[in-house]
């Protein structure tokens, strides 16, 4: 009997840290620069059907150094990658497909020749519980 507790605690806990949404880098990367004066401007938006959190930064190679290293970071929970670059490398895109808890969560990153970057987070909510 004491076998079978044991077991069925052990399945519970395994369901609810499969079932848990993940932790994105990006998304903490974000909330991170609400407050920053470093940054060019922060967009939240929350809905029913819609979570949404971008960030846009103009001529800072600390922060654009950040936001890569929480796209690659995240990168290894996506289940799909799509980039693309313009014009020798003077603007490049990459866009991750995560999934969670039967959704998927979007991120996106852009950067342009000129120093500019924006890096977005959406999904439904759903996928963030």
């Amino acid at each position: 009997m004491k076998r079978f507790i044991m077991i069925a605690v052990m399945a519970i806990c395994a369901i609810g840290v499969w079932a848990a949404s993940p932790k994105l880098a990006c998304a903490e990367f974000i909330e991170k620069c609400k407050r920053s004066k470093d940054v060019e401007r922060v967009v939240i938006s929350t809905g029913t059907d819609s979570y949404y959190r971008s960030v846009n930064i103009e001529n800072n190679p600390t922060l654009l150094g950040e936001m890569r290293r929480a796209v690659e970071k995240d990168r290894k929970l996506a289940s799909n990658t799509v980039e693309s670059y313009r014009g020798g490398g003077e603007e490049e895109s990459v866009i991750l497909n995560i999934p969670s808890n039967g959704y998927l969560i979007n991120i996106g990153l852009s950067v342009r020749g000129n120093g500019c970057a924006s890096l977005f987070v959406e999904g439904n909510p759903g996928a963030f519980k």
